[in-house]
């Protein structure tokens, strides 16, 4: 068995494809299984695939038609072997110590997921919800042994989202990398602003979030995850289309806000609340259970504005207070 099993789909990365393959077979740890996966490449990337398929007898290709990186992740993950599994980018590269390090955590802490960079070196472990892939190293057998734990197909963003609140549901122990593997990921924009896809197709933006939702409800139901698991549910929807999309995006047009704000209430009324406790409701954060008692999507960006405008005067009271004893 393999120590660890990356998996790097791609399509159309012939810039970086080699890079990418390299930051892999440069790793401290041994015994690594590297999986390629051509979704249906145009370029030259298929080609530069199949010469490392052909030089290093760890490396194997996988070849499909272009159905997305959903079905390419897949595809991967079938094919892997490894005790532990990772999700690498094509056009990213990771540091030689990156995949030591997380392993190494994993096995000392006997973790199913290891976490790994440092913007989330002071997270609560126990309130995660999700992270993007490229931040988690996880046991495959956690996985494997779900046929249900995949990444969702047909959505065009956030798929990574929804994968990993499947992993947390099923990970009884999660677990923050030391620091030496923080900021050992290279991460390319090439294209992959997210931000700007959300701004420029706020309607597919929409039906992504309705989707997310169908995906988890399906499989919390399936999994006889809830009532247990409500709180894992809960948390993702708070930070997923509340926190990241309806708060983060501040571009977003008035009419998208209030579709965002629509769907989440009416999934929380017509399935949530059928399973959250009171407990567990007055564990989330204070702006999102606002949203879920408000009737009236005006009155909650009322109050919102309102509360914007309240934290910026305090800080500007605070801030001239600061600098008024800095001169003194």
């Amino acid at each position: 068995m393999y120590n660890v099993s990356v998996v790097i789909p791609f399509y159309n990365t012939q810039k970086y494809l080699s890079d990418c393959i390299n930051s892999v077979l440069a790793q401290e740890l041994d015994n690594i299984e590297i999986i390629l996966v051509n979704d249906g490449s145009e370029d030259n990337s298929l080609d530069i695939a199949k010469r490392y398929e052909e030089k290093y007898p760890q490396i194997k290709l996988i070849n499909s038609i272009h159905a997305g990186q959903s079905n390419a992740r897949n595809l991967g993950i079938e094919e892997a072997s490894g005790k532990y599994i990772y999700f690498l980018d094509s056009d990213d590269e990771i540091s030689k110590q990156f995949l030591k390090n997380c392993y190494n955590t994993a096995q000392q802490s006997d973790s199913d997921v290891v976490i790994s960079y440092r913007v989330y070196s002071k997270i609560d472990t126990d309130k995660l919800s999700t992270l993007q892939t490229s931040a988690n190293f996880t046991k495959l057998e956690l996985i494997k042994n779900n046929k249900d734990i995949r990444f969702p197909v047909n959505v065009p963003v956030g798929e990574d989202g929804v994968f990993f609140n499947m992993v947390y549901a099923f990970a009884n122990k999660i677990t923050l990398c030391g620091e030496n593997s923080y900021e050992s990921y290279t991460y390319r924009k090439t294209g992959k602003n997210i931000h700007k896809y959300y701004l420029l197709n706020q309607n597919k933006v929409i039906g992504c979030i309705e989707k997310w939702l169908e995906v988890l409800k399906e499989f919390y139901l399936n999994n006889n995850l809830l009532p247990d698991k409500s709180i894992n549910l809960a948390r993702y929807i708070e930070h997923e289309p509340f926190n990241i999309r309806l708060k983060g995006t501040s571009k977003l047009n008035f009419r998208t806000r209030k579709k965002i704000y629509v769907i989440i209430k009416n999934f929380w009324e017509d399935f949530m609340s059928k399973y959250l406790s009171q407990e567990d409701f007055e564990k989330l954060s204070w702006d999102f259970k606002m949203l879920i008692k408000e009737k009236h999507f005006y009155m909650f960006e009322i109050k919102q504005i309102w509360l914007i405008k309240q934290t910026r005067y305090v800080l500007s009271r605070f801030y001239k207070k600061l600098k008024g004893k800095l001169n003194g």
